[in-house]
């Protein structure tokens, strides 16, 4: 739903539907970031770098703006944070899946 600012207020769900909104935080260590831009990107450490402080600006900037000066790195505001150096991007995506479909999908029997 949006506020009277506009903005997204992600601490409730649409009207007469219960709360389904779940938000999940996939993050990873700078090292292991750094390393996949390198590759897909094949640009230096340093530019690298370059690239995800530019991108993390740009997501704090949108998260604050449309949750009300939230900080999208803070832990607490997610219903699951998932490391995706630990896990893989594949766990991550296998994992949210399974959420989803235990959270949102009748179990039949």
């Amino acid at each position: 739903m949006r506020n009277r600012r506009g903005r997204i207020d992600n601490d409730k769900g649409c009207a007469g539907s219960g709360n389904k909104n779940q938000r999940a935080y996939v993050e990873a260590p700078r090292a292991a970031c750094v390393a996949s831009i390198r590759e897909k990107m094949h640009v230096s450490e340093e530019r690298a770098h370059q690239l995800i402080r530019r991108t993390d600006r740009y997501r704090a900037k949108y998260y604050s703006y449309y949750t009300g000066g939230k900080d999208w790195t803070n832990p607490t505001n997610y219903d699951m944070v998932l490391n995706s150096d630990r896990i893989g991007r594949e766990g991550c995506v296998e994992l949210l899946v399974w959420y989803v479909r235990h959270k949102f999908l009748p179990i039949t029997g």
